[in-house]
C-alpha cells in the first residue's frame, strides 16, 4: 500500500489550541437530566437565571421539577431583560450574594446566559464588569454553571463570552475568560417549539451569521471550520424547514444543533464585521441583536467574497446554491441570506428600524472599535469601510439582493415602498411581447429567469424572462362551466423560494408550485380577493372583500388567525416589525400583530380607502378617495402631514412608491404626484391623458408608471421630467415591476399583452 502524502503546504494546517471545556447533553426530554447534572458538579445552592416569558412558557417548571427531585437549595431570578446591561448583572449579582450560592443554571436564550456569566465574573473575583471587557482577565476560579437554551441562535452555551452592555454608554463589552465556559449545555430540541415566531427569526439569523462568519475569520483553522461547516449543513436545511412548519421538532433539533456548533467555532476562531456593525445598532436602537445581524450579513459577505470568495464557495455548494468553484458563489450566499431575513419578515432597511442617516458615523466609529471585527477575513479600514457598509443598508430597499434584484411581489417588499434594488439599462429596449389571452390589471412578478402574470381569464402564466414563452399555466379552476367564465386573477402574484401565492375573483386563495405550476393547496374565502399577498416568517397574509384580513400558513393553507374588520379590506397589508398594517374600505388604518392577530392600534381616517400602504421607519403612507396623501406615525398614530390634490374629487387607486427623500403616486386627476417624504409639501406633477391607477415603481433616480392613456411613462425622480415613453396601445392599470435587469407590464387588451423591456 502506497503511504499518504503528507501535506506541503504548511498553511492548509495552521498551528491552533483546541481545549473543549462544555460537556453536551442533546436530545428530546433531556432536560429531566438537569437536577442529576448538577449534583454531579457538585451544586447544592442553585440560582436559575431566566426571564418572565420563559418562565410563562412552562420551562423553568420543568427544570425545577428536576431540580427539587435532588433536594437542591433553588433560587429563581426572574428579571432578566433582553440585551441585558449592566445594570441587569447588578441586580442578579445582589441575589446571589445574599443566598451564597454555589452553582449557577441559566434558562433561555442569550440574555438569560449572558447575565448569569456576568454575574459569575463578579460574584466570584469582584470588581465590575468593564473589569473585564476583553479576554482572560478573571484571576479566581469560577462557580460551575449549566445552561439550559430555549432558542436556536445565540449559541451562548457554548462560549466563554458575556456580552453585557455599559448602562451608562451603550457600548456593548464582550468580556471573555475560559473558566466563564459552561460546565454542560442541555440542548433539548422540546424546549425550543415554544419559541415566538419572532424569536425564531431572530435567534434562527443569528445562528446563521456565526457559521458564516466563524467559517471565514482570520483566526479560523481546521477545528473550527469542521464546527462551522457542519452547523451551515445543519443550519441552511433546518432554518428554512422552521420557518414553514414551526412545529417540526427534528427541524428544531437541527437548529439547536447547528446553533451550538456555530459558536463552538467561534471559540476558535471568533466572528467578523457583522457582529462589529451590529452591535452598536443594538446599542443604541434597541434591535434585537438577531434583526441587526440580518441586516448587515449579507452586506458583509459581498464585501468578503473578494478575499474569501472560495469558502463562499463551499458553503454555497452545501446549499446546492451552486458549484463551489462558481465565480458568483458569494453573491449567491449573500442572496440567499439576504431572502432568509425576507422569509422570516425581518427588517433590510436600517430606516425601518428608525436608524437615520445622521447617527451613521457615530455608529461606524462604534463599530471600529470592536473587537469582533478584527478577525474579519478583509480587513476593514475602520470607519470608512464600516460607513460604507451601514450605508448600503440605509440605501436598499426590501428585499436586499443582487445587483440584478428580484421583483417578488406587489410592491417588491412587505414595507410595500414599490422601490427596486437591482439595476435596470439606462435606454430600453423592447425585449419581447406575450400575448397571455385576456386583461391584465395586475402588476407581474420577476424572480431568476421567470416572469409571472396573472390574467382576468383565470389564468396565472409563468414565463421565460429571456423570450416570453409560456413554462407553465395555472388555472383557477380545473372546469369552467358552459356559459361562465374563469374567476379572474386581479391580485398580484407573491413568490417565494417555492411558491406562488394569489386570490381570485370567487374569494379562492391559491399556492402554487413555482417551477412546476401545479396546485398546492387552496383556501376559500367569503368575498373577491384584490389583496397581493405579504410574508411574515411563513405566514401568509391578505385581505378580503368578505371583511376579514386572512393569516395562513405558507406551508399547507391552514388558518392561523382572521380578524375582522367593518368594510372590504382591498388593499395589500403592509409589514413593519411583527405588525401588519391595512387601510381599509370601513376608513380605519389598523395595526395588527401578525404573531397574535390582535389588534394593537386602530385609527379612523374618515374616508375611503383603496389603496395599499407604505412603511418606511415609523412613518406610514397611504392615498384616500378624499384625494388626499395621508402620513401617519404608527408608533403613535397620529397624522404627521396630508397632501391634498388641490381641488375636485379624484381618489388614489394607486399606491405609493417611497424613498428616503420623495413619495410618488398616481392621481385619477390624470397626474403623477411627487411629495417631499419628511414635510408632505409637493415636489412636482406630471401629467397624463388619462386616470393613472398603475402604482409607481422607481429605481435609482428614474420613475416608472402606467397610465389610462396606454403610455408607460419614465419620469425623472427629482424633477418629474418626461425622459421615455412607450405606447402601449391600451389602458395601464397595472404597475411595473423592476427586477433581475429588466422591466414587466401589461394592459387591459383584450388578448392580455405584456411587455419586457430591457437590453438587447
Amino acid at each position: 500500500m502506497t503511504p499518504a502524502t503528507p501535506p506541503t503546504d504548511t498553511d492548509a494546517l495552521p498551528a491552533f489550541d483546541y481545549d473543549p471545556r462544555t460537556r453536551v447533553v442533546f436530545g428530546c426530554g433531556s432536560v429531566d437530566r438537569l437536577g442529576a447534572l448538577t449534583r454531579e458538579y457538585g451544586g447544592s445552592r442553585v440560582l436559575v437565571v431566566t426571564d418572565p416569558g420563559i418562565e410563562r412558557a412552562g420551562h423553568v417548571d420543568k427544570c425545577l421539577a428536576s431540580l427539587k427531585h435532588e433536594q437542591l437549595d433553588v433560587t429563581i431570578f426572574r428579571d432578566v431583560h433582553p440585551n441585558p446591561t449592566t445594570d441587569d448583572v447588578a441586580r442578579c449579582l445582589e441575589v446571589a450574594r445574599e443566598r451564597q450560592i454555589d452553582f449557577l443554571i441559566a434558562v433561555g436564550g442569550g440574555s438569560a446566559m449572558d447575565c448569569a456569566k456576568g454575574v459569575n465574573f463578579l460574584f466570584t473575583n469582584g470588581g465590575k464588569m468593564q473589569d473585564y471587557w476583553g479576554i482572560g482577565k478573571a484571576i479566581q476560579p469560577m462557580l460551575p454553571m449549566i445552561a439550559v437554551p430555549t432558542t436556536s441562535g445565540t449559541g451562548s452555551e457554548a462560549q466563554s463570552f458575556a456580552l453585557i452592555a455599559d448602562a451608562d454608554s451603550h457600548m456593548k463589552m464582550a468580556c471573555g475568560d475560559k473558566k466563564a465556559a459552561c460546565r454542560v449545555a442541555i440542548l433539548d430540541p422540546d424546549l425550543t417549539i415554544s419559541m415566538p415566531a419572532s424569536v425564531t427569526s431572530a435567534t434562527g439569523i443569528d445562528a446563521v451569521s456565526h457559521a458564516v462568519e466563524s467559517y471565514v475569520t482570520a483566526k479560523r483553522n481546521p477545528i473550527s471550520q469542521l464546527f462551522s461547516r457542519r452547523s451551515w449543513r445543519l443550519l441552511s436545511a433546518g432554518f428554512p424547514a422552521v420557518l414553514n412548519n414551526p412545529a417540526d421538532v427534528r427541524a428544531r433539533g437541527a437548529m439547536l444543533l447547528g446553533a451550538h456548533l456555530a459558536v463552538a467555532a467561534i471559540e476558535n476562531s471568533m466572528l467578523g464585521a457583522a457582529h462589529a456593525l451590529a452591535n452598536p445598532l443594538t446599542a443604541h436602537f434597541e434591535i434585537t441583536h438577531g434583526l441587526a445581524i440580518g441586516l448587515m450579513l449579507p452586506h458583509v459577505v459581498r464585501y468578503n467574497s473578494t478575499v474569501v470568495g472560495s469558502l463562499y464557495g463551499q458553503l454555497a455548494a452545501d446549499a446546492g446554491l451552486c458549484a463551489a468553484d462558481d465565480p458568483t458563489a458569494g453573491n449567491r450566499l449573500a442572496d440567499l441570506l439576504a431572502a432568509w431575513v425576507t422569509e422570516a419578515g425581518c427588517p433590510t432597511w436600517l430606516a425601518n428600524c428608525g436608524v437615520t442617516r445622521s447617527s451613521l458615523p457615530t455608529l461606524a466609529a462604534e463599530a471600529a472599535k470592536q473587537w469582533t471585527g478584527t478577525f474579519n477575513p478583509r480587513p476593514v479600514d475602520l470607519c470608512l469601510s464600516l460607513l460604507s457598509l451601514l450605508a448600503l443598508t440605509v440605501e436598499a430597499a426590501e428585499p436586499v439582493g443582487s445587483t440584478n434584484a428580484s421583483w417578488p411581489s406587489f410592491r417588491q417588499n412587505w414595507s410595500l415602498t414599490g422601490v427596486a434594488t437591482g439595476s435596470l439599462p439606462d435606454k430600453l429596449d423592447l425585449l419581447w411581447e406575450a400575448e397571455l389571452g385576456d386583461q391584465i390589471v395586475a402588476t407581474a412578478a420577476i424572480v431568476g429567469d421567470r416572469v409571472f402574470v396573472p390574467c382576468l381569464s383565470g389564468e396565472l402564466v409563468c414565463l421565460d424572462r429571456s423570450n416570453g414563452q409560456r413554462v407553465w399555466t395555472y388555472k383557477s379552476v380545473k372546469e369552467v362551466p358552459k356559459n361562465s367564465f374563469a374567476p379572474g386573477f386581479k391580485s398580484s402574484p407573491t413568490v417565494t423560494a417555492d411558491s406562488v401565492y394569489l386570490g381570485d375573483e370567487d374569494g379562492v386563495f391559491h399556492a402554487i408550485d413555482r417551477k412546476t405550476g401545479q396546485q398546492k393547496w387552496t383556501f376559500a374565502t367569503g368575498g373577491e380577493i384584490y389583496s397581493s399577498a405579504s410574508i411574515y416568517n411563513g405566514r401568509v397574509v391578505f385581505g378580503s372583500y368578505d371583511n376579514n384580513l386572512y393569516c395562513l400558513n405558507g406551508t399547507d393553507g391552514t388558518l392561523a388567525w382572521k380578524f375582522p374588520t367593518e368594510g372590504y379590506v382591498h388593499c395589500a397589508p403592509a409589514i413593519a416589525e411583527k405588525y401588519t398594517f391595512i387601510a381599509g374600505c370601513d376608513e380605519h388604518l389598523r395595526m395588527i400583530n401578525i404573531e397574535t392577530g390582535e389588534q394593537k392600534s386602530d385609527m379612523p381616517l374618515e374616508t375611503y380607502l383603496i389603496a395599499s400602504p407604505s412603511v418606511m421607519g415609523h412613518l406610514l403612507y397611504v392615498g384616500t378617495y378624499a384625494s388626499e396623501v395621508v402620513a401617519v406615525d404608527w408608533q403613535t398614530m397620529q397624522v404627521q402631514w396630508r397632501y391634498s390634490t388641490g381641488g375636485g374629487e379624484f381618489p388614489f387607486h394607486s399606491s405609493a412608491a417611497v424613498t428616503d427623500k420623495f413619495l410618488v403616486i398616481g392621481s385619477r386627476d390624470k397626474s403623477v404626484h411627487a411629495v417631499h417624504r419628511d414635510t408632505g409639501k409637493g415636489a412636482w406633477t406630471f401629467p397624463t391623458r388619462a386616470k393613472v391607477d398603475s402604482s409607481p415603481a422607481i429605481i435609482g433616480d428614474r420613475v416608472f408608471i402606467g397610465s389610462g392613456d396606454g403610455n408607460l411613462y419614465e419620469l425623472g425622480l427629482v424633477d418629474g421630467q418626461l425622459r421615455w415613453k412607450y405606447n402601449t396601445g391600451k389602458t395601464i392599470s397595472a404597475g411595473p415591476a423592476i427586477g433581475e435587469g429588466v422591466l414587466v407590464i401589461g394592459n387591459e387588451s383584450k388578448q392580455g399583452s405584456v411587455f419586457c423591456f430591457g437590453k438587447k
